[in-house]
């Protein structure tokens, strides 16, 4: 495994292990009366996308994203960054998903949206 490899799974289980103490993650589609939204029952904890080892919290990006369109391409722009040029990203979500915390990667420009952040967490199970 390369070193970069290593540098992102490090930085991901660290913001991710950090966001399990968080008692209110960043909610997608409308609010309800605590403040706490959801999505077909999703609820984000963490977003981050990593481009050349440096990991990028995009996870405020990503909440608003599946609000507002219930769907986005993986790409830093969109996310609120800027591009590395010869570099491609990952990004890795951290949701819950019917009481159950899933973790979902994936590379940069690929389709991310409700559905398949349900069926990545129904595989899971």
């Amino acid at each position: 495994m390369k070193i970069s490899h290593l540098v992102a799974i490090g930085a991901i289980v660290v913001i991710a292990a950090g966001c399990s103490k968080s008692s209110t993650p960043s909610s997608v589609q409308t609010s309800t009366a605590s403040g706490k939204a959801s999505a077909a029952g999703i609820s984000v904890d963490s977003a981050i996308l990593v481009i050349d080892t440096q990991p990028i919290d995009v996870t405020r990006r990503v909440s608003d994203l599946l609000q507002s369109q219930g769907q986005f391409r993986a790409r830093p722009r969109p996310l609120g960054t800027e591009p590395v040029p010869g570099k491609k990203g990952q990004l890795t979500i951290v949701f819950e998903y019917k009481g159950k915390r899933h973790t979902f990667t994936t590379e940069q420009g690929s389709k991310v949206d409700i559905e398949i952040l349900e069926d990545a967490a129904n595989k899971d199970a």
